[in-house]
C-alpha cells in the first residue's frame, strides 16, 4: 500500500509524500470505488493546503462528480453539510495536530444520518490500490465534466449550532485554537452567547507560530493555564487543527483526561429515564471509573479498539448513546456521530450553566483510579505476536484479551500494550487501585520489554 496511506487517512510530508498527484489518485479512486456522484470538499489553513484542494477538485471534476467546495473550513463542517444537504461523501484535505510541513486527506461517506471516516478495513486498503494504478498511468483515464458549486456553509452550521447551545449562561471561558480552525466557528458562537470568552490564538496560521494544535501534549497548555489563572474562568478549551477534538482544563489549571469528561457527559445523559440501557462505546484505553460510571447509571458499557473510526461505525451500526476516544475523540449520536469540538464544548457548558458546581469538583468522582500517563516504547522490529504471548505468560496472575494489542486485566490493576496506527512504537496504558501497584507493575513491564 501506498505509504501514505495510513490506518484511517491518508497523511504524509509534503510534497514528499503526500502531494497534488497522490491528492488527485486518491480522489479519483475515492469516487470510483463508492460509485460516488456529488463530493464536498474543504481544507484547513496549511500552507500546501489550497494547492492540495486544487488537485483534488480538478479530479473530481474530471470524474464527472458534482463539487460542493466549502473552501477554508473546519473539519466538522463538512460532516454537517453532508448530512444536512444529503451528500454521499466528503474529503477534508488536514493533517490534523501534526506539524507544518505535513498534510493529508480525510475520506468520509454518508450512511444514513451518520457520517463514517473510511479506514483501513473499511475500503482504504482498495482506494489505495486504485489509487496507485491512477498514479503509474495504468488506471482508465476519465475526462468527464462535473459540476462545481462554492457554498458559503458557516451561516447554516452556526445558526444550528446556536440552537444546541440554547440556554448557556453565566460562564467565563478561555479557548486556545492554536492557530488551527477552530476559531472559525467557534469564536462567532461563544461571542454569541451569554459568557464572556477569551480567544487566544485564534487566527489561522499553517506555520503554527505559537504552539502545536495538539491537545495530547502537556507543554502545549501553557498559554491557555496563564489565560484560565488570569480570567479566574470556569475553564479552558483547547481546540486541536481541524476542529474535531477539544481539550478541556478546569478552573483550576488542571487537564481533564478525555475518559473522565465521556463520564461526565454519559452520567448527564443516562439521568434521563428513557436512555438507560443504551449503549456507550469507549475505547480500550478508558479508565474502570468509565466503566463502573456506564453501568452504575443504567448504560451499556461497550469496550471497542483504539480509533475513533470505530466508534463511528459502531453508533451508525448498533446505535447508542455516546462514543468517546482517549484521545479526545467524542461522538454523538443526534450530531451524526461526528467528532466536533465545538459540540462537544457546547455540551459541557450546557452541564456547567446547570450543575452550579466548578468543574473540578464535578469531575473529582470519577478520578477513583491511580494511573500513569501513556508512554512510548521504540517498537523496533519485534514480532508482535509474539511480544504479546511473552507479556501475556509473565503476567499469568491477570486475564489477558485480545481486541487491540494486549490486554491484561487483574482484580487490582490492568493495561494495554499495542503497536501504535500512527507511528513506529508502542504505547503502553496502566491503570491500578493505588500508587504503590502502578509503579511495580510499570517497572515490570519496562523490564519486560526491554529484554
Amino acid at each position: 500500500m501506498l505509504p501514505a496511506f495510513k490506518a484511517y487517512d491518508i497523511r504524509g510530508i509534503y510534497p514528499d509524500e503526500v502531494n497534488e498527484d497522490l491528492a488527485a489518485a486518491a480522489a479519483g479512486a475515492f469516487v470510483r470505488y463508492f460509485e460516488l456522484a456529488a463530493v464536498v470538499v474543504g481544507r484547513d489553513m496549511r500552507l500546501s493546503s489550497p494547492f492540495l484542494a486544487q488537485a483534488v477538485i480538478k479530479a473530481l471534476l474530471d470524474e464527472g462528480v458534482y463539487v460542493v467546495d466549502l473552501g477554508l473550513v473546519p473539519s466538522p463542517v463538512i460532516d454537517y453539510t453532508m448530512r444536512a444537504r444529503s451528500l454521499p461523501a466528503g474529503i477534508l484535505i488536514s493533517a490534523s495536530h501534526n506539524p507544518p510541513e505535513y498534510n493529508g486527506l480525510k475520506l468520509r461517506v454518508l450512511n444514513g444520518n451518520n457520517v463514517i471516516q473510511v479506514s483501513q478495513g473499511h475500503g482504504l486498503e482498495e482506494i489505495a490500490l486504485k489509487a496507485e494504478k491512477l498514479l503509474t498511468g495504468h488506471g482508465a483515464t476519465n475526462l468527464r465534466t462535473g459540476k462545481y458549486y462554492d457554498l458559503d456553509a458557516l451561516p447554516d452550521y452556526l445558526a444550528y449550532m446556536e440552537k444546541a447551545a440554547a440556554g448557556v449562561a453565566g460562564l467565563t471561558l478561555v479557548a486556545d485554537y492554536g492557530n488551527g480552525m477552530g476559531a472559525v466557528t467557534a469564536r462567532p458562537l461563544f461571542n454569541k452567547l451569554k459568557i464572556k470568552a477569551t480567544h487566544l490564538f485564534d487566527e489561522p496560521d499553517g506555520t503554527y507560530p505559537n504552539h502545536p494544535a495538539d491537545p495530547m501534549r502537556a507543554e502545549n497548555y501553557t498559554a491557555l493555564k496563564a489565560g484560565v489563572a488570569k480570567e479566574r474562568a470556569d475553564l479552558g478549551l483547547f481546540f486541536d487543527g481541524d476542529a474535531d477534538r477539544v481539550a478541556v482544563i478546569d478552573e483550576k489549571g488542571q487537564i481533564i483526561l478525555a475518559d473522565y469528561l465521556l463520564a461526565l457527559l454519559v452520567e448527564t445523559r443516562l439521568k434521563n429515564k428513557q436512555a438507560r440501557g443504551g449503549r456507550v462505546y469507549y475505547d480500550l484505553r478508558a479508565s474502570r471509573s468509565v466503566r463502573k460510571t456506564i453501568a452504575r447509571c443504567g448504560g451499556l458499557p461497550c469496550q471497542i479498539p483504539v480509533g475513533n473510526p470505530h466508534c463511528k461505525r459502531a453508533l451508525a451500526r448498533y446505535g447508542g448513546l455516546l462514543a468517546g476516544e482517549n484521545s479526545y475523540h467524542i461522538m454523538f449520536p443526534e450530531h451524526g456521530g461526528s467528532d466536533d469540538a465545538l459540540y462537544t464544548s457546547v455540551q459541557i457548558l450546557k452541564i456547567l450553566t446547570r450543575a452550579g458546581r466548578t468543574l473540578s469538583e464535578l469531575i473529582t468522582p470519577y478520578q477513583t483510579h491511580a494511573r500513569v500517563p501513556e508512554f512510548i516504547l521504540p517498537r523496533g522490529q519485534a514480532d508482535l505476536a509474539a511480544l504479546y504471548q511473552k507479556i501475556a505468560a509473565h503476567f499469568k496472575d491477570g486475564q489477558p484479551t485480545w481486541l487491540d494489542g494486549l490486554t491484561v486485566e487483574h482484580a487490582d490493576w490492568w493495561f494495554n500494550v499495542r503497536a501504535s496506527n500512527t507511528e513506529p512504537v508502542l504505547r503502553l496504558n496502566l491503570e491500578a487501585n493505588d500508587h504503590k501497584t502502578v509503579k511495580q507493575i510499570q517497572a515490570r513491564l519496562k523490564r519486560l520489554l526491554k529484554s
